[in-house]
Parts: structure tokens; sequence; C-alpha cells
């Protein structure tokens, strides 16, 4: 009797454990490191997007806004990136890269998806 209450207690911890290290990793994998940034972020339905002047200003990118074609054009030594709002593709030194979500107005200001960040970062780097 005493054996299957053993049994049964690390039958149990080892599912309190397993559950535990589960939900650990999956809250990890999904958290986006945006506190490094110390940049602002908005939620534009259910997706952070940073403020694109807020990058530039932290990474020292040139960039330039035509407001008809709705074109922006980062520039920074040897990397220009063309994006144009509402779209989910950008150029990267003339190459099509891809967005899940769109370059949007958020408030009265171009926003990125999160991800816009990620995919360029290195390009920026001095």
């Amino acid at each position: 009797m005493e054996r299957s209450k053993i049994k049964i207690k690390n039958f149990i911890f080892s599912i309190l454990l397993f559950t535990f290290l589960i939900f650990n990793f999956i809250s990890c994998a999904t958290v986006p490191r945006q506190e490094a940034l110390n940049l602002p972020t908005f939620n534009v339905n259910g997706i952070s997007y940073v403020p694109l002047i807020s990058i530039c200003q932290q990474k020292n990118i040139n960039w330039d806004y035509d407001s008809f074609l709705r074109k922006i054009s980062l520039k920074k030594q040897n990397t220009e990136i063309n994006l144009i709002v509402g779209s989910h593709v950008f150029l990267v030194n003339g190459n099509l890269m891809n967005l899940t979500r769109p370059v949007e107005f958020y408030k009265g200001i171009i926003v990125v998806p999160y991800e816009f960040y990620q995919k360029t970062q290195r390009y920026f780097e001095v």
C-alpha cells in the first residue's frame, strides 16, 4: 500500500513539474523583448507597433517621407530601406522583405510592427 502512495505522489509531482515547464517555456517564447528598445509601443489590432520616428532617432537613421506616395526612405551609411504605408513588404538595399502586418498610421504617426525592427536592426548597427 505504501509503494502505491509513493508512486502516485511521484506521478502527480511529475505532472506538475511538466505542466510548470511547459507554461514557462510557452510564455518565454511569446514575449518579444521590446523593453530593451526603450521605445513607446502601441497595440494596433492586437499587434505591437513601434513609432518609426523613434527607431530613427534612437539609431541615428536619416529618413524622408513622401506624403503623396506614402513612401518612407530610411538611410544610414550603406543601407537604404524603403517602405510604403499600408504595405506588408519593404525593400532593404533593393531586396524584398515581408511583414506579417503592414506599416500603419496610428494617431497621426507612422508606426511599424515590432517585427520590422527585429528584421532590420542588424542593418543599422554601427
